[in-house]
């Protein structure tokens, strides 16, 4: 369980278990592994609950939109695929 489930389920658009696999990470990942919720709600195209203590190098838009667009290409490519 982690990232990867969040990644999986977004480029599926599964929104439920989105949102179930980030409340998993919610109650596992705080401190020097806050980032991992921030990644999570980045790649799922969804805000923030709150401020996050994680910093990016090149800010938080552009960490967002990085992580955004590695799940669109992968639904883009699994598309076109089938």
């Amino acid at each position: 369980m982690g990232g990867g489930e969040v990644a999986h389920h977004a480029v599926l658009d599964a929104d439920d278990k989105i949102t179930t696999a980030i409340s998993r990470l919610l109650g596992t990942h705080s401190g020097d592994y806050a980032y991992y919720v921030d990644i999570a709600h980045f790649m799922a195209g969804r805000p923030l609950d709150g401020s996050s203590p994680a910093r990016w190098l090149d800010g938080e838009p552009v960490a967002r939109q990085r992580w955004r667009e590695l799940v669109i290409t992968r639904r883009d490519r699994c598309n076109s695929t089938l």
